[in-house]
């Protein structure tokens, strides 16, 4: 039961942060021309926030993949700061979502064997 737990919680945190953070910085959709059109960069941070979702749902939670990924794009995004300031919140609270995730999907784990262990 705990592992479920921490399992869950790993996928909130590995998601709602960045996608939070893309909400509020970046509009999704914008104004051309009188017509309303989807952003495209709100659009590829919206998939990536929830890439952790579908790693989840195929049962491949094995490397720290999205954690590197959010912490490279932050790295890099803080070179470019003069260029786009809001993907750098993004890719921030996108990594510490994901770290926390990581953090609770090792828990689940771990808490999964003991109770494995204990039933045997």
């Amino acid at each position: 039961m705990r592992a479920r737990v921490f399992s869950l919680l790993g996928v909130v945190f590995s998601i709602l942060p960045p996608l939070f953070a893309t909400a509020e910085y970046f509009p999704l959709w914008i104004e051309r021309g009188g017509t309303a059109a989807l952003s495209g960069i709100a659009f590829v941070l919206l998939l990536l926030s929830l890439y952790p979702l579908a790693r989840i749902l195929r049962r491949r939670w094995r490397s720290p993949s999205m954690p590197l990924l959010w912490g490279g794009i932050w790295l890099l995004l803080t070179v470019l700061r003069r260029i786009i300031d809001g993907v750098i919140a993004v890719a921030f609270f996108g990594l510490l979502g994901n770290l926390c995730g990581m953090l609770f999907f090792h828990l689940a784990k771990s808490v999964e064997g003991k109770e494995r262990n204990e039933r045997a």
